[in-house]
């Protein structure tokens, strides 16, 4: 019953199943974009300050404001690129690859062994980063007047469930070993983002 009221729903915007699929990629694209920008916030203070350790907690935030300002800086030269691209190459190729770029940039700069790396890396971050164009472009073009608000509020949406879940998991696992007591902080030093190694 509920299934069949959702599909009515559906047909009088103008939404199809080549539609639905659209909106789910462009969904989860959008959510992967904005929970690699939110995710770094809450431990953005111990990382610095671990990777910095003789500077002073007042320019701390000097710091990490420049792991932060490099991601953003990455992503306004590559938005340009991307977008080009995606006009020659096509849509869907080009998300793909973003996708898959920001996974191993991501997962490089998380393995970063000093502050250099991180900004280098958050920069490149940024610049793999043209889900946010292309998404938008894409919903824009197979919308019609009667669905683009839907296809709009499905990307907002997906970035304000990523705005909520991304602080709240990083938080949880900002400083693991000072706030669950792990035992094997002896083992894994390399893991200690808490403010017991401030000093």
């Amino acid at each position: 019953m509920r299934s069949l009221q959702l599909k009515s729903r559906l047909e009088r915007l103008g939404i199809d199943r080549r539609m639905v699929r659209i909106y789910i990629a462009s969904f989860i694209a959008y959510l992967s974009n904005a929970y690699n920008v939110l995710m770094l916030y809450p431990f953005l203070p111990f990382m610095t300050k671990f990777f910095l350790p003789d500077k002073d907690t007042a320019s701390i935030n000097n710091y990490a404001g420049i792991i932060v300002a490099a991601y953003f800086g990455g992503r306004i030269m590559g938005s340009y690129i991307w977008g080009s691209l995606a006009d020659v190459v096509g849509r869907k190729p080009v998300l793909a690859a973003n996708c898959f770029m920001m996974s191993g940039a991501l997962l490089i700069s998380a393995f970063s062994v000093n502050y250099a790396m991180v900004v280098t890396f958050r920069c490149i971050l940024g610049l793999c980063n043209g889900v946010i164009v292309v998404s938008r472009a894409v919903i824009s073009e197979s919308s019609t007047n009667t669905n683009q608000a839907f296809g709009f509020s499905v990307l907002t949406f997906s970035w304000m469930s990523a705005a909520v879940m991304a602080p709240l998991f990083s938080g949880l696992s900002a400083d693991p070993i000072g706030q669950y007591n792990l035992t094997l902080s002896k083992y894994l030093r390399w893991v200690q983002f808490g403010p017991e190694n401030w000093k």
